[in-house]
């Protein structure tokens, strides 16, 4: 894993599932640039995506705040 000064991990894509409110299944997604406050999400699409869900990467699941929608990609940081 290769960090840059503030800590984002510029090197690792990693498979990712959105876990929305109300649905009964996942969404895929790929998280990039991983730090301790966010990801990047790399997503089929922005529209009908809430702006707090909860993401699971690997064995972490994180709460997410949705800062940034653009394309398909979704800038969230990660509440405590």
């Amino acid at each position: 894993m290769e960090l840059r000064n503030d800590g984002v991990d510029v090197s690792t894509r990693s498979s990712a599932w959105m876990i929305i409110p109300g649905f009964r299944e996942h969404f895929s997604c790929t998280a990039t640039e991983v730090s301790e406050q966010g990801a990047t999400l790399k997503v089929f699409g922005v529209l009908g995506i809430p702006d707090k869900f909860e993401l699971v990467i690997g064995t972490k699941r994180y709460d997410c705040k949705v800062i940034q929608k653009v394309e398909h990609n979704l800038r969230v940081s990660f509440n405590p």
